[in-house]
């Protein structure tokens, strides 16, 4: 319960008030020192703008609870962010109240007018299950919540990666997903 909280706390954090998610220069050129927008515990790991890519490493909060950030670039600008929760905290008991809880905070701040996806692989109704998460654990079960806010699309997914359970919030910059397009259009 105690993780659930300081989820909550890192999640309304990263949200302020003028809407831009993460506090970061969303549509501006991004310089190299970046790492000045993000909370203090964030360390860097890899990455450049000018490379395209960059992520960092950080806890949620003032917790020990691992998380990434990890930058996605277009002519220097961000086009995406992604924030995942690490799977050393999300297990097979909790992963779907983790989840639910990280969903009821994007909910408050983005409405409640978020599509769902739920994919289940053909294999997942010939299996007897404890509960989802472990269904979500082994691969054949994961969702996906949906929101278009302004000029961003939000996911939150629960899924299984190398039999990890991880919890991603996607921010999708919607300016910049169109450049990207019509610069792909230009190219091919």
């Amino acid at each position: 319960m105690r993780v659930v909280c300081y989820i909550l706390l890192f999640v309304l954090m990263s949200f302020p008030s003028h809407g831009a998610p993460l506090s970061l220069p969303w549509g501006e050129e991004a310089q190299e020192n970046i790492q000045d927008n993000l909370p203090k515990n964030f360390r860097y790991n890899y990455g450049s703008v000018s490379w395209g890519a960059m992520s960092f490493y950080g806890n949620l909060g003032d917790t020990s609870i691992p998380i990434e950030l990890l930058l996605r670039f277009s002519n220097k600008r961000i086009k995406s962010a992604y924030l995942i929760i690490s799977s050393d905290y999300l297990n097979e008991k909790n992963c779907l109240e983790e989840y639910k809880f990280i969903l009821s905070h994007l909910k408050k701040k983005y409405g409640t007018q978020s599509t769902r996806e739920i994919i289940k692989e053909s294999i997942y109704d010939d299996l007897l299950f404890e509960n989802h998460c472990y269904a979500i654990k082994v691969g054949v079960f994961q969702i996906i919540d949906k929101w278009k806010i302004n000029d961003f699309e939000i996911e939150a997914a629960i899924f299984s990666e190398d039999r990890g359970i991880f919890i991603e919030i996607h921010y999708i910059y919607i300016p910049m997903k169109q450049k990207s397009h019509i610069n792909l259009e230009k190219s091919l």
